[in-house]
């Protein structure tokens, strides 16, 4: 019994000592690009990504930007800013209400319009886990990561460790899928 005990200890140390990494990966990951990019998605779930977008559209000066996971009620007027003024069409998506499902709306967007990259805007405890969506939807798609920062607070150390249980889950779940399409042909 004692050694149930151990095992268990272990096990909790090395799961906290994960989810440690994973916060710190997070907190300090921060890419910037010189470029301009022409279709921007913003993956919706937090006012701030959307309130980023519009600052961030005079560095990136993209054509179009797709937001998914509006809200079925709102309108450009809710999301666009007083005084805002913007060159690119901004698209709803509203078809979506997770991070599954955003991965899908946004796939169906840039086939039917024939883009293959994309600057990626969500959390940034999110991003790894909507990258990882992206990946398994379209691996074809060139998707640059932005990463909306969080405060870094308790609040923010508990949505990433739920965020890395995500990203396990997700993991396994297309492993097994990928496995029984592959032992079912």
């Amino acid at each position: 019994m004692r050694s149930v005990g151990k095992y268990f200890v272990a096990a909790l140390i090395i799961w906290m000592l994960l989810c440690g990494i994973f916060v710190v990966c997070i907190a300090t990951y921060n890419p910037r690009y010189d470029r301009n990019f022409d279709y921007v998605v913003i993956l919706t779930g937090e006012y701030r990504r959307i309130a980023y977008v519009f600052r961030m559209m005079s560095s990136y000066q993209p054509k179009s930007v797709f937001i998914s996971g509006a809200h079925e009620k709102i309108t450009l007027r809710d999301i666009c800013p007083r005084g805002c003024y913007t060159k690119a069409q901004i698209i709803l998506g509203k078809q979506s209400r997770n991070t599954v499902e955003n991965a899908v709306e946004v796939y169906e967007w840039i086939r039917q319009n024939n883009i293959s990259e994309i600057l990626l805007i969500t959390s940034d405890y999110h991003l790894p886990r909507s990258l990882l969506e992206f990946k398994f939807v379209d691996n074809e798609l060139k998707a640059y990561p932005c990463a909306v920062k969080s405060n870094l607070n308790f609040q923010f150390i508990v949505r990433c460790c739920k965020e890395f249980h995500k990203i396990i889950y997700t993991f396994v779940r297309h492993t097994l899928r990928k496995a029984r399409n592959f032992l079912c042909i």
